[in-house]
């Protein structure tokens, strides 16, 4: 368990990982699309583009606001069969600031 201020334990939301659902399959069929093996204490939401072109990545490692911003283009050749690991690329990659997707 992590130690620090009451209501920052983060143990339970270590190791995120997003998968893609095919609607019809079980659960089981799942596939692991994004995880970040090397930081575990990431906090990963994913949003599709209002176009479904980009899955957009926004990484936390707290409450401190901020926050990496990566996106994998969905239309891409590595991408577009979602079998596996999607290739994604770093939009923003130092904790700076808070970011927010308005639309591509």
């Amino acid at each position: 368990m992590v130690h620090g201020e009451q209501g920052q334990e983060t143990d339970k939301l270590r190791d995120q990982k997003v998968y893609y659902h095919r609607i019809g399959t079980k659960q089981a069929e799942d596939v692991l699309s994004f995880q970040m093996k090397d930081l575990p204490e990431a906090m990963v939401q994913s949003h599709v583009s209002h176009d479904g072109a980009y899955l957009l990545l926004t990484i936390s490692r707290g409450n401190d606001g901020q926050l990496l911003v990566y996106y994998a283009d969905l239309k891409s050749d590595a991408n577009k069969e979602l079998k596996g690991e999607l290739v994604v690329k770093p939009i923003v990659s130092e904790w700076i600031a808070s970011f927010d997707y308005v639309h591509n």
